[in-house]
């Protein structure tokens, strides 16, 4: 093919380095907002609805209200399930101290016909995460709760807390130790949009307060997945997957050589009249070298490996297809938009329909394009 060279419009898939890994952890208590809902990635609900704000939520004991994510007013009925963080004005006896994270789950007095409680933390990537945590009895007057935590409807881990049983704030009842499988919260796959949710329940008795510690970590993740692309021989491939994950990420750019297998990129010239840079760095760049051009050797697909300090995971595959010299506005397909170029082109005289590359642009340029744009490359 021509080897002429023109700027075209790259489509950029980018390996970046990551933030830092207190940027990749999410801590319910540490993350917690009393003014917005959800704050950030965390939601305090009722079944599936967020819960509004009430600004001066307290029911009996408390010396001072506090701002609380409630359904409603105190005494108002419902006024439960509420999601509050102690602001250590309790006079009644609890098990939790000032800055602690707990929740009022529902009952037929107060939250009658109400869903149930649960917070939720909603991915913003595809990647791999692993999820700890903790619940106990937030007081004890004899009424037995139950927890579930959920990767959208799957339970990962459940258990009951009960009047006088072993869970405390200082012996709490772990996520891992409710679950059948501990290691299904460990290095844990999800996609952007999926919700790991602690949802509380009374058990054959009036709700009460449940306190939980609830934490994230994006070991690994992808906010950004390369995405599939055409141009023409003189255009620029630039592919982008944008990382985040504790530490620094390390990327690297692999081509897929027969099914399922990816072999790594190199930088570099092809020989096939394209050079090849950044296969190692936040961009993979395939653009035409020195008289050469983009040709169907660069077709295939590719992706982008990202590694953490704790995980590593594909990208997903983005196709590149490399169109013919006929491909004038470098979109990938070959139309009628690109003759009405080619005659634009052509009577300007432009050196880019050139294409027997003889110094003229003749007749001869336009048979050739024809059977180019016939032949649909």
């Amino acid at each position: 093919m021509p080897g002429r060279i023109r700027s075209a419009a790259g489509v950029l898939l980018t390996c970046a380095a990551a933030l830092p890994a207190a940027g990749q952890t999410y801590d319910l208590r540490s993350d917690w907002s009393d003014s917005i809902n959800p704050n950030g990635r965390w939601s305090y609900r009722e079944a599936a609805n967020p819960l509004p704000k009430v600004a001066s939520w307290a029911p009996g004991g408390w010396t001072t209200p506090q701002p609380a994510w409630a359904s409603g007013q105190v005494p108002a009925i419902p006024h439960i399930p509420a999601f509050l963080r102690s602001n250590g004005t309790e006079t009644f006896a609890h098990d939790w101290i000032t800055g602690d994270v707990m929740f009022h789950t529902t009952d037929s007095g107060s939250g009658p016909g109400l869903g149930t409680a649960n917070i939720a933390w909603t991915s913003p990537v595809d990647g791999v995460i692993t999820i700890s945590g903790a619940v106990w009895i937030g007081r004890d007057i004899g009424r037995t709760q139950q927890w579930v935590l959920r990767h959208n409807a799957a339970a990962l881990a459940q258990g009951i807390i009960a009047s006088g049983d072993v869970y405390s704030r200082a012996n709490p009842f772990t996520f891992a130790a409710g679950a059948a499988v501990p290691a299904a919260l460990i290095d844990r796959a999800v996609s952007r949009g999926d919700e790991i949710r602690l949802e509380g329940s009374p058990v054959a008795s009036p709700g009460d307060f449940i306190a939980a510690d609830f934490t994230v970590l994006v070991c690994i993740g992808l906010t950004e997945q390369p995405q599939s692309l055409g141009t023409c021989p003189s255009g620029v491939i630039e592919l982008r997957a944008q990382g985040a994950g504790p530490g620094m990420i390390a990327h690297r750019w692999k081509r897929e050589t027969m099914p399922g297998v990816f072999v790594n990129i190199v930088d570099g010239p092809t020989g096939t009249g394209s050079v090849i840079s950044g296969a190692m760095t936040g961009m993979l760049r395939i653009e035409p070298g020195p008289g050469g051009a983009l040709s169907d050797a660069d077709d295939g697909n590719y992706a982008c490996e990202v590694t953490s300090a704790c995980a590593s995971l594909m990208s997903a595959v983005a196709a590149v297809n490399v169109t013919c010299a006929a491909d004038l506005n470098c979109d990938g397909l070959v139309d009628f938009s690109d003759y009405l170029a080619f005659l634009n082109l052509y009577d300007a005289q432009d050196p880019e329909v050139d294409f027997n590359q003889d110094g003229l642009v003749d007749f001869s340029d336009y048979l050739e394009f024809l059977n180019l744009y016939d032949s649909g490359c």
